[in-house]
């Protein structure tokens, strides 16, 4: 199964193939063909993988859009709160301080019909 999102995560950080083949333990050549989706990595690799690149499985084969962010202290991986806190990088402190009221405000609400 190709991993689709393998390319992707790789060049998020930075890495080149070469990276990313030393360190799972694979020829270049091996690695390019996974991300061309000429070839695909074995089960344990494509874990080995997934790992490498702090996501789910699922997300490096394109199952599911969410991936797990990795805060400092541990993996994020509710999608509400992956949401949130991707939401806070793309908008302005300000729109995010609005952002954060109006969440505030919604969970008032829900408290509200809990009684």
């Amino acid at each position: 199964m190709k991993l689709v999102n393998l390319e992707k995560e790789r060049l998020d950080r930075g890495w080149t193939q070469e990276d990313v083949a030393n360190k799972v333990g694979v020829a270049r050549s091996t690695y390019a063909n996974w991300e061309s989706g000429k070839r695909e990595p074995d089960l344990d690799t494509s874990q080995k993988l997934a790992d490498l690149f702090e996501v789910s499985l699922d997300y490096l084969v394109g199952r599911t859009l969410y991936k797990p962010m990795n805060t400092g202290d541990g993996l994020i991986k509710e999608p509400g709160v992956q949401f949130v806190m991707r939401a806070k990088d793309k908008m302005s402190p300000k729109a995010y301080a609005k952002f954060l009221k109006l969440m505030e405000e919604a969970e008032k609400a829900f408290d509200d019909d809990d009684d």
